[in-house]
C-alpha cells in the first residue's frame, strides 16, 4: 500500500510539473502576441507622429521577440504538434514585422501619402488577425493539454490520499 501512495505521489508531482509547464508555453505564446502589438503600436506612433522616440515601443518589442520565440520553441520541442503551429505562428510573425518596418521605411523614405497607400491596403491588419489566430490555436491546444493533466493530478492526489487513509486504518486496526 505504501508502494502505491508513493507511486501516486511521483505521479502528482509530474502531473503538477507538466501543468506548469503547459502554463509556461501559454504565458510565452501569450506574450509573443503581447510583444507584436507592441511593435504594432510603436510603428502606428511613429506613422502618426513623425517622432522617432514613438519606435522606441517597436525596437524594444522586436529586441524582445527573439528570447520568446527561442523560449516557445524549446518548452515545445517534445510536441511536433505544438511546434508544427509555432512555425507556422512565427512565419506570420515574420511577416507581420517586415510589414511593419517596410512601412517605417516607406515613411522615412517616400512620406505620409506614400505609407498612407500602403497602410490602406490592410495586409498588416490581415496579418494580425491571422497572427492573433495562430496565437490562439496554440493557446487552445495547450489548454485541452493542461486540461488533461489537471484531471491526471487531481486523481493522483485522491489516490494518494486513500493510500494514506487506507495506511492509517491498517496501523490503527492492528
Amino acid at each position: 500500500m505504501q508502494t502505491i501512495g508513493f507511486l501516486n505521489l511521483q505521479q502528482l508531482r509530474n502531473d503538477v510539473a507538466s501543468e506548469t509547464h503547459a502554463q509556461r508555453v501559454a504565458t510565452a505564446a501569450t506574450t509573443l502576441l503581447s510583444l507584436a502589438s507592441d511593435a504594432e503600436a510603436g510603428q502606428r506612433g511613429f506613422l502618426i507622429s513623425g517622432e522617432d522616440t514613438y519606435l522606441e515601443p517597436y525596437f524594444t518589442a522586436r529586441n524582445a521577440l527573439s528570447t520568446i520565440v527561442d523560449t516557445l520553441r524549446v518548452l515545445t520541442l517534445n510536441d511536433r504538434e505544438q511546434q508544427a503551429r509555432i512555425t507556422a505562428l512565427l512565419r506570420v510573425l515574420a511577416k507581420r514585422l517586415k510589414l511593419l518596418e517596410n512601412a517605417i521605411v516607406t515613411y522615412q523614405t517616400l512620406g505620409f501619402d506614400a505609407v498612407r497607400r500602403q497602410v490602406l491596403t490592410n495586409s498588416g491588419t490581415v496579418t494580425m488577425d491571422t497572427l492573433r489566430t495562430q496565437t490562439a490555436l496554440i493557446l487552445s491546444a495547450d489548454s485541452a493539454v493542461l486540461s488533461a493533466r489537471r484531471s491526471r493530478a487531481t486523481r493522483s492526489y485522491q489516490i494518494a490520499l486513500l493510500a494514506d487513509v487506507v495506511m492509517l486504518l491498517l496501523d490503527y486496526v492492528r
